[in-house]
Formats: structure tokens, C-alpha cells, sequence
């Protein structure tokens, strides 16, 4: 369904046959993708159970992986930045395109799981979900533009170290809420007669031989929606600016809600691990109270008020603080035992929740229709 789906869009293949081949592993998970291949790693646990009805989440990832995959025969094996007509495989080869190229399709591979209907509303909510608070856990979205992730990907996404969060954004996640957000805007610009699904279409059927410029996506939407889209891309591609997530998606009809999750010490401002009943903190988040206090990347806690406790102690300790509560952390620093008072206050909500709005009326239950089934 999804193979067939892909093929729809786009209207002919770029192949005569394709293969998907598959290492399954205890643990695992990517993909990289061929002309008429692709190469998958995924785990066991995301193949579906023989006699098992509908599609649960771990297959629900192993599905949108292939379509991941699938989608990049045409979109980027075949429609490709001008410059990767003539590759240099000698160097690495930079474009400020992946955004587009990743992005997008990291859109489309788990909406066309919706589309196809192998997955219900809801359970796409739950997909797109997960992507957004991915992003909003990021920092470094409020440094790094879309368009710099994407030329940097060789020296900063794929060297990244214990400040990555703080300092760069993913053009795969932020890249499919870009589109998800273009999508809508070109919906609600045009009164729902263009959506992203032209866009792509037409720089398939006339961009094949001469590949895409960093301004090619832009022109043609402004062809096509007769708009000047201009200081969209500005604050949204080269800017920081945040993405009007909740606004985009109230056009059609969905709600979304940010919210801080429990046993998740990213409120905190810290990411740890546990190693010989050792908390061991591996990254310190920009701004939030672990960074006021003092707190380093390597640092061992080893008390909390003067109680000795393991990493689940922590976690559900961290749970019950109020703001305005200090929490005094003896900790462990090149084997050297320092007290550090941590002041508790909430980072920035970034657990989200999306849902089905209750009270739509009929213009906007249809543009769902339209948005959740290209109907």
C-alpha cells in the first residue's frame, strides 16, 4: 500500500524493480537509500507478530522507515540539488537543500501511513507528536536557521557532541515541521485548491534534468499559490523564528498542547546515565536550572539532600519539585567531591499532545479530510 501510495504521487517510477534490504537486529534502526534499493536496520521488535491484527507503533516505525526510503527513489535519487548532478566523491559535498530533501520526506513517510489508512488518525497524531517534541527539546533551534542545519550537516549534525542540544536542529524533524507548516499555509492561502503535494508534484515533472536550486522550492510556491511567501521562508528557513505549530494545525481542526512529561529530567536541564549505581549527567540543557547552578557534562550525582540514591531515586525525586525548592546535589567532579544548591525551575514545556478538536465545524472537519487523506 505504501509502494503504490508513492507511486500514485509522483505518477511513474524511476525503476523497473526495487528491493528492500533488511537487517534485523536485537536492537537497530536507519536507513539509507539507493536508486532502486535501500538499505534498512531495524529491530526485531519492529516486525509485525504472525496472526496479529492492525498495525502497533513499533511496526507503525519499521513501516515509516521503508516509506522514508521509498520516497527518496524520487526524491533526491532522482529530483536532486543541481550541484549533486556532477559529485565529487572525493569530499564531502555541502548544500543548504536537506532541508527540503530529508525534511520533506520525513513528512511524508509516516503521513502516507495515515493516508493509506494502515494507521488511524490518532495514532498519526501520536507520530507527529513525538516529532514535535523532539524539536521543542532542542535548543538549538533558537540558533541554528534551517537552511545553516542543512549546509552544516558534515561538520556539526554528523560530529555531534555533549552540547549538540544546545546548539543545532535537526533539518529532519524541524525540516518536516517546516513542511507540515507550509503544507497548511498553502491550504489556507489558497482557499484548500494547492497543498505541498503540487509542490512536489510539479518540481518532479519539470525539475528532473536540471536538479533544484537553494530558491527553487520558493519560486514555485509563489508560482503556484499566486502569493508572496517571501517572509515565511525568511523567518521560518533563515530565521529562527519559532514554527506556528498550534495556529497551523487549529486550521485543521487539531489541537496541540505542550506540557512537561514526568521521569523526563530535561525539565531539569539535565540528560544522564547509570553506570555502576553511578548517575553520571551526559548533557546540561542551555538556560534551565541545572546550567544556573553549575552543573557539568561528567559530573557524577552520587546525594541529594545528603541521601545516597540510583538513578530512578533521582528521577522521581526531580518529579516532586516545586519551583523555588533547592535541591542540594553532592556531586562527584574529577574525583572530587563538590556540594552544588540547584534552585528548581521549569524549563519551557516541550512534551506534546495533539488531539482531534471536538467542536469543528463542517468547513474545517472537511480541510481535515482533506489534510488526513488527499481527499
Amino acid at each position: 500500500k505504501i509502494c503504490q501510495h508513492h507511486l500514485d504521487f509522483f505518477s511513474e517510477a524511476p525503476f523497473d524493480e526495487y528491493h528492500f534490504l533488511t537487517l534485523v537486529r536485537t536492537q537497530g534502526y536507519g536507513g539509507l537509500e539507493h536508486r532502486n534499493s535501500c538499505s534498512l536496520i531495524c529491530s526485531r521488535k519492529d516486525l509485525p507478530v504472525v496472526g496479529e491484527s492492525g498495525v502497533r507503533q513499533d511496526y507503525a516505525k519499521f513501516l515509516a522507515l521503508c516509506s522514508h526510503e521509498y520516497f527518496h527513489a524520487w526524491w533526491v535519487k532522482t529530483i536532486k540539488p543541481s550541484s549533486f548532478h556532477q559529485l565529487d566523491f572525493s569530499r564531502e559535498n555541502y548544500t543548504e537543500q536537506l532541508w527540503i530533501y530529508e525534511g520533506f520526506t520525513s513528512y511524508y513517510d509516516e503521513l502516507s501511513l495515515l493516508r493509506t489508512k494502515l494507521i488511524s488518525p490518532e495514532a498519526y497524531l501520536d507520530l507527529l507528536a513525538q516529532t514535535m517534541t523532539r524539536v521543542q527539546k532542542s535548543r538549538g533551534r533558537h540558533l541554528q536557521s534551517l537552511a545553516e542545519s542543512s549546509y552544516d550537516a558534515w561538520t556539526r549534525f554528523y560530529q555531534q557532541d555533549e552540547n549538540a542540544p544546545n546548539a543545532i536542529v535537526s533539518y529532519y524533524t524541524k525540516g518536516a515541521l517546516l513542511a507540515l507548516v507550509l503544507d497548511i499555509e498553502i491550504r489556507r492561502r489558497t482557499k484548500d485548491q494547492n497543498t505541498l503535494d503540487d509542490i512536489l508534484q510539479y518540481i518532479w515533472q519539470h525539475y528532473q534534468q536540471q536538479g533544484t536550486e537553494n530558491s527553487t522550492v520558493q519560486q514555485v510556491v509563489a508560482q503556484l499559490t499566486e502569493t508572496d511567501f517571501s517572509e515565511f521562508f525568511d523567518d521560518y528557513l533563515y530565521d529562527t523564528k519559532e514554527l506556528p505549530l498550534t495556529q497551523a494545525l487549529s486550521y485543521v481542526g487539531i489541537e496541540c498542547k505542550f506540557s512537561h512529561k514526568k521521569s523526563d529530567l530535561s525539565n531539569f536541564g539535565i540528560h544522564t546515565k547509570e553506570r555502576t549505581g553511578q548517575i553520571i549527567i551526559t548533557q546540561v540543557l542551555h538556560q534551565s536550572c541545572a546550567h544556573h547552578s553549575g552543573l557539568y557534562v561528567g559530573d557524577k550525582i552520587i546525594t541529594a539532600n545528603q541521601v545516597a540514591l540510583k538513578q530512578q531515586q533521582f528521577i522521581e525525586l526531580v518529579d516532586t519539585l516545586e519551583p523555588g525548592q533547592v535541591l542540594t546535589l553532592g556531586v562527584l567532579r574529577d574525583e572530587v567531591l563538590r556540594e552544588i544548591r540547584v534552585e528548581f525551575f521549569s524549563s519551557e514545556p516541550t512534551y506534546c499532545q495533539l488531539s482531534i478538536a471536538s467542536d469543528m465545524d463542517v468547513d474545517t472537519q472537511q480541510r481535515q479530510q482533506q489534510w488526513f487523506y488527499n481527499a
